[in-house]
């Protein structure tokens, strides 16, 4: 496949209500739509879209690299093979990671369609076609949504006594089957995280997510015999020089994966085969990207993911960019069975702010 124009979409989304938790407060959502065509006329989608609080770069940071490397991959002859793709890029560690997500994210698009194969069955052969999901609520929410299985519970923006109060009356309230995974955005030090934490039904609690601030890390196993309960890790695996260590750590049950914030596809896919071998859970989550990068993450999570992945997100958006949402039924997420994304660009809410190969070059 041959790239011949590259399109850079801007977009700015106000949420249908704050989405609130220990790291940052969210009223808007703001990204970039990376769209490839290739000399068969085919299309490829990506999304560009750090997450203020949680990338390290900005959106004009990303855009900047994302032009560059636009400019760079018009004209390129690629085969439609993982390896081809990877070769295209710069690496993770020379290249903010949520614009590579977005151009590898197209780039996969088009070699998926290329091949003929939904983008989860080119990562992996056995992927799934549906995907469950886990319920989400912020960490300024109080009330246990209904007819859910597995409900995140943003953690670390209220006092520990405070949270251990609203997390006991969750537990109350939530029927004995609901499972509850915690998610502190590395909010507590470790004193602090045991008043929230000692004491409560491990059988209740699935893991709690990131609860120490980052110079704590090494006290996780500590923390872990005290109150008996696993920890995932998110923001911790932002950096791949520490993946061996981290899943070696007994108090890590599950490693949860942002291709926004490792980098792409590829490096989440491969974090995630480690993270198995390792028998750790794998769950893929959004962060809170449109339709585009919410749909790659359900092809990531149908390739790789053990557990109820962290999807549910774009209910939180006004707009998702998409003609058609995927499809949501008995709390699981259908993976789309066309070839490639398998979404459909809804471009009323996009503004164009850089065109690449074709008549202009802007």
């Amino acid at each position: 496949m041959r790239i011949v124009t590259a399109q850079l979409h801007r977009y700015a989304i106000p949420l249908r209500q704050d989405f609130v938790t220990a790291a940052s407060h969210h009223t808007h959502r703001e990204g970039l739509i990376v769209e490839l065509t290739d000399d068969a006329g085919r299309t490829g989608l990506g999304e560009t879209a750090p997450l203020p609080g949680l990338s390290s770069e900005s959106l004009t940071e990303a855009e900047t690299a994302a032009r560059q490397y636009c400019a760079e991959l018009v004209t390129r002859e690629l085969a439609a093979d993982p390896d081809a793709i990877r070769a295209a890029l710069p690496s993770p560690d020379a290249c903010p990671a949520s614009t590579r997500c977005g151009l590898e994210t197209a780039l996969a698009d088009l070699a998926a369609q290329t091949a003929g194969r939904p983008l989860a069955r080119f990562l992996a052969e056995d992927a799934a076609t549906v995907v469950p999901y886990n319920a989400v609520l912020p960490a300024d929410a109080t009330t246990c949504p209904p007819d859910v299985e597995v409900l995140k519970v943003k953690m670390g923006a209220l006092a520990p006594a405070d949270d251990r109060r609203r997390l006991e009356a969750l537990l109350a309230e939530a029927p004995p089957r609901v499972r509850l995974r915690l998610d502190a955005n590395r909010a507590w030090t470790p004193r602090q995280a045991l008043t929230v934490l000692e004491g409560l039904p491990v059988d209740r609690i699935e893991y709690v997510e990131e609860p120490l601030v980052p110079a704590h890390l090494d006290d996780l196993d500590e923390v872990h015999r005290r109150c008996g309960l696993l920890f995932a890790l998110d923001e911790t695996l932002a950096d791949p020089r520490r993946w061996a260590e981290l899943l070696r750590r007994e108090a890590v049950g599950a490693m949860v994966l942002k291709p926004t914030l490792l980098g792409g596809l590829f490096p989440a896919l491969a974090l995630g085969a480690a993270a198995r071998a390792r028998d750790k859970q794998v769950v893929v989550t959004t962060t809170l990207e449109a339709g585009v990068g919410t749909a790659a993450c359900l092809h990531l999570a149908a390739a790789v993911a053990t557990a109820p992945c962290g999807l549910d997100t774009l209910r939180f958006l006004s707009d998702t960019l998409l003609v058609e949402d995927p499809q949501v039924e008995d709390g699981a997420m259908r993976v789309p069975s066309e070839s490639g994304l398998g979404v459909r660009l809804d471009r009323r809410s996009l503004e164009t702010v850089a065109t690449f190969g074709g008549e202009s070059d802007g």
